[in-house]
């Protein structure tokens, strides 16, 4: 088990980043699904300290670990090799290679440690060191690890196989002894990449671009948006400093908004007219995301209706089905209206994830089925609340189509944790009758935040 860690940000010092056409005609490696080449020059270093630290079995022994790691190169792209002979070229599994060149100096531990390193993918997942090198570079990492004796310093490479279309995030360093003292630290490379210029960002919508179910609501007017502080939009702006500009006025998205408050056609008391505080800002917002649809054909009040009643018996998602074959014309007009608000706007409209589990297998029945009467979800309210959701997100994604906006499916943004699971990402407390309920919860908000990420990486290049 690790002691304390410490996490320590690492500064800018000297890094350029070259875009791909400069990375090229300097004949650097590039990826043109990434977008882009990190060619970073030093001084940009993490001083990593872990705390002293007893040695297990003897009480009365502590020992220090201090380490300089300097990262000295990141080159996506590269032809790696194997660490040893022959020297053949070795295809990568997923994609493609991206090399980590760093120099490595202990910094007068008492004992000896090892450190390694670890991409962040934009995708959301860790990749960790494979057995090759890149050309002129001493592997890195072995297997097992080799230590670093205290005050050497070492220069080598760490090689990771990454899919083609994911990029580098950051490279994270964990530094820890034998003795389990660790410090961790990380390099951002992908806010490294300067935008030629921040995108102004609105976000638009319901419930699930508000944040509603994660908790921490501004407390501003009007407070029944429930825009929460880990709302999937505002995550996704956090991790694009250098790509996006999300201010305040520019989150819009409303709890409970449908069509009409969307376009203003009809604002109920509590709700904001949407495209006109759009209108409002200035300059238009460059990027704009939206979740609507689901108020429109009155989704909570059918989640409500199943749990409480037999929704299928009583034919409220024979009905439901028949407003959203409906919809479609509904959707198009709303994509239509933000367009006239904003028509230089990358529109991109975000759907709905599927709420309940389709194995049977990840169930954990109590949590769907009280035994009281009708009370819960069976077997056939929730392959049909299911199969609503699945519809709603074809007319959703053929509506923006039409109007020539980008659609974003999360479908399975929940999966594994959808409502009545053992470990549910959506609010799903008995009975759903509160304003939260049927809404992810901050680790659903964050899974979102992910795929909409991947979306704007791949779609910028940033």
């Amino acid at each position: 088990m690790l002691l304390a860690t410490a996490m320590l940000a690492a500064p800018v010092l000297g890094g350029t980043i070259r875009t791909a056409e400069t990375a090229r005609a300097a004949g650097l490696a590039s990826s043109a699904n990434t977008g882009f080449d990190v060619d970073i020059q030093p001084p940009d270093q993490l001083n990593l300290t872990a705390p002293p630290s007893t040695v297990p079995g003897d009480p009365g022994a502590t020992v220090t670990y201090g380490h300089l790691a300097t990262l000295l190169e990141v080159r996506d792209g590269t032809r790696a090799l194997n660490a040893g002979p022959p020297h053949a070229p070795v295809a990568p599994a997923f994609g493609r290679w991206v090399g980590v060149k760093v120099r490595e100096t202990d910094t007068g531990s008492t004992d000896t440690g090892i450190v390694t390193l670890r991409v962040a993918g934009t995708d959301g997942k860790t990749y960790y060191p494979q057995d090759p090198t890149m050309p002129g570079c001493a592997p890195r990492e072995t297997f097992p690890p080799q230590p670093l004796p205290p005050r050497h310093t070492f220069t080598g490479c760490d090689t990771f196989d990454l899919p083609s279309k994911v990029g580098v995030r950051a490279i994270t360093v964990n530094f820890g002894g034998w003795h389990y003292a660790s410090a961790n630290g990380r390099w951002n490379i992908l806010d490294r990449r300067p935008a030629a210029k921040r995108l102004k960002y609105a976000a638009l919508g319901d419930s699930y671009s508000s944040g509603e179910g994660s908790g921490d609501y501004d407390t501003t007017w009007p407070g029944h948006c429930h825009r929460g502080a880990g709302a999937w939009p505002r995550q996704v702006a956090r991790d694009l400093p250098g790509l996006l500009d999300l201010p305040a006025r520019g989150f819009i998205a409303c709890s409970g908004a449908d069509s009409a408050a969307l376009t203003g056609a009809a604002v109920p008391a509590g709700e904001v007219d949407q495209v006109a505080r759009l209108h409002a800002i200035h300059p238009a917002p460059a990027l704009i995301t939206v979740t609507i649809g689901g108020n429109d054909i009155g989704f909570t009040d059918i989640l409500a209706n199943c749990w409480l009643k037999d929704c299928v018996k009583n034919h409220t998602l024979a009905k439901a089905e028949t407003e959203v074959a409906k919809e479609r014309r509904t959707l198009v007009s709303d994509y239509s209206a933000i367009a006239r608000f904003a028509p230089h706007a990358h529109l991109v409209v975000v759907g709905y994830p599927r709420i309940f589990p389709r194995r049977q297998a990840d169930l954990v029945l109590p949590q769907c089925r009280l035994g009281i009467a009708h009370l819960g979800f069976s077997d056939a309210e929730r392959q049909g609340l299911n199969k609503l959701d699945a519809n709603l997100n074809k007319i959703i994604r053929q509506a923006a189509r039409h109007e020539g906006a980008a659609y974003v499916p999360v479908t399975n943004a929940l999966s594994g944790h959808e409502a009545c699971t053992r470990h549910p990402w959506i609010v799903s407390d008995a009975p759903p009758e509160g304003q939260e309920e049927g809404h992810p919860t901050l680790p659903g908000q964050a899974a979102i935040a992910r795929i909409v990420f991947t979306y704007l990486v791949n779609r910028f290049g940033a």
